[in-house]
């Protein structure tokens, strides 16, 4: 098995785009800590490598932010010692348009079910791991309103987000064969996740101020800062 510590990718069979939030530097100086959380497009199929290799990751808990589960959807991270919770946050009407992206995520942000998501990652012993179905909108939203609460700079931030074009690019090119909008909207696009950013402190100020006024306990808000950076 490799050894995956301190490692950005993880290289699962059949799985794209799992990866580590830590190794990123805050502008208070301190670094994202890996093998807390991690992102990660909806698995294909956990062979017994791979589920060996999320063991020795101590994932306990596996967060599905799809809205379309169910039928012969992919049935996410099952496996024995994970605990799987669903919270679906948006995506059931995507933008067909490069303009409403930003809007679209915000729309993602502000799901009723967002504060099931941060209160679970808060509370879960072990690491965790949340995807949607490609690891890129849904998921790279809350990677990125983790990252800017532990006070990752935007910089990084929109770096963290357009890595799912290099890791989903084989997925990604068969959809550009049969989409129905604009190539730009289905790219994980620097200016999306920019967008995004400026209008979520426009309207919230600060990520911490945006999770309270969501609902997300002040308790939960500091133990995921507790849990990110060290």
């Amino acid at each position: 098995m490799a050894n995956v510590n301190n490692c950005r990718r993880i290289p699962l069979s059949d799985t794209l785009n799992f990866r580590d939030l830590g190794g990123y530097p805050t502008v208070d100086g301190k670094v994202t800590q890996y093998g807390v959380f991690f992102r990660s497009a909806c698995p294909n199929g956990l062979n017994i490598a791979d589920k060996a290799l999320l063991k020795s990751l101590n994932i306990t808990t596996a967060v599905d932010l799809r809205g379309e589960c169910g039928g012969a959807m992919q049935t996410g991270f099952i496996t024995d010692g994970i605990n799987v919770y669903h919270f679906p946050v948006g995506g059931d009407n995507p933008p067909n348009r490069v303009e409403d992206c930003a809007q679209g995520y915000l729309n993602i942000a502000e799901s009723a079910d967002i504060v099931g998501v941060f209160k679970t990652l808060a509370n879960n012993t072990g690491a965790a791991v949340f995807h949607c179905s490609a690891g890129k909108d849904r998921t790279g939203v809350v990677a990125a309103l983790l990252l800017s609460l532990a006070s990752v700079a935007d910089e990084d931030i929109i770096a963290d987000y357009i890595l799912s074009y290099a890791y989903y690019l084989t997925k990604l090119r068969q959809y550009f064969l049969c989409a129905e909008v604009p190539c730009d909207v289905l790219k994980p696009l620097p200016e999306h996740m920019e967008g995004f950013l400026k209008l979520l402190r426009a309207k919230y100020g600060t990520t911490q101020n945006y999770m309270l006024r969501l609902g997300v306990l002040d308790a939960d808000i500091q133990k995921l800062k507790c849990k990110l950076t060290k």
